[in-house]
C-alpha cells in the first residue's frame, strides 16, 4: 500500500481547438491557483494492482469552480503475457465544459518483453 499527497501553487493551461467560450475566442487559457494531488496504489494479490489518483485545482474564484480529475484503474495479470485492465475516470473543468465527464473502459492486452 502506498499513499502520496502533495499540494502547492500551480499554473494551469487549458487548450481548446473548437470550444473557445472561456477566453473571448482565444484557444488557450492560463490560470494561477492552488493544486492538490493524491495518489494511492495497492497490490491486491499476486499480479493485481489498484491505482487511484485525484487532482484538484482551485483558482480562487469560488468553491464551485474547483476543477478535479479522478482516475482509477484495476489491473490484473490473467496469465503469463496477458493483462486485463478496468478503468474509471471522472473529469470536471468548468472552463472546458459545464458537465462532469466520465469514462469507463475495459481492456485486455498481450505483453511481450524483448529483453
Amino acid at each position: 500500500t502506498h499513499l502520496n499527497l502533495r499540494a502547492g501553487a500551480a499554473l494551469k493551461e487549458t487548450f481548446a481547438n473548437e470550444f473557445k467560450s472561456f477566453s473571448d475566442g482565444e484557444s488557450m487559457l492560463f490560470q494561477y491557483g492552488l493544486e492538490a494531488v493524491g495518489e494511492y496504489k495497492r497490490r491486491l494479490q499476486r499480479g493485481s494492482e489498484f491505482k487511484s489518483r485525484v487532482d484538484l485545482f482551485y483558482d480562487g474564484s469560488g468553491l464551485d469552480s474547483i476543477d478535479y480529475y479522478w482516475d482509477n484503474s484495476l489491473s490484473s495479470k490473467i496469465m503469463k503475457g496477458v493483462h486485463f485492465v478496468l478503468s474509471y475516470k471522472v473529469r470536471y473543468d468548468r472552463d472546458a465544459s459545464p458537465d462532469v465527464q466520465r469514462m469507463n473502459s475495459m481492456s485486455m492486452g498481450v505483453v511481450y518483453s524483448f529483453l
